[in-house]
């Protein structure tokens, strides 16, 4: 085969490749059709502290509505609201009883509070997301 013809063969296979989008591709900005449902944590870093076991008991509830569940065993244990901003690049977690760290660390245990505040998100897709804020990382997964 000639060179020249290996060209519009090869651009037009990038071309195929790269507007093949799947659902689990990952992405900088959240999708919020795809972010409802229940997700566990993965893996809670504060700085270079592995805190994941702070968080192996709750799952997370994003509901369509905007409704965050902070969830034990199905039960709920803390209700709040989720906010996509800056086109989709930010979830902004706001839970009211976790305002305060020492009364959520008492009622929740340690590390519990972390989970309200302005997340960006650094990968989304369909079952996995990755979130950081001030030194912080949350990896989750759908439950």
């Amino acid at each position: 085969m000639h060179k020249k013809s290996l060209y519009p063969l090869l651009l037009s296979l990038f071309f195929f490749i790269s507007c093949d989008v799947t659902q689990n591709e990952m992405r900088t900005s959240a999708d919020p059709a795809a972010l409802p449902g229940d997700w566990k944590v993965d893996r809670f870093m504060e700085g270079s502290v592995n805190e994941t076991s702070s968080f192996n008991r709750f799952r997370f509830r994003f509901e369509p509505n905007g409704t965050f569940l902070f969830l034990e065993n199905g039960n709920e244990l803390a209700k709040g609201t989720w906010t996509l901003l800056d086109g989709n690049r930010k979830l902004d977690i706001d839970v009211p009883p976790f305002r305060n760290e020492d009364e959520a660390e008492a009622r929740f245990g340690e590390d519990v509070y972390e989970i309200h505040d302005d997340w960006n998100v650094l990968e989304f897709s369909s079952n996995r997301m990755r979130l950081n804020s001030d030194g912080e990382e949350f990896i989750l997964v759908r439950e």
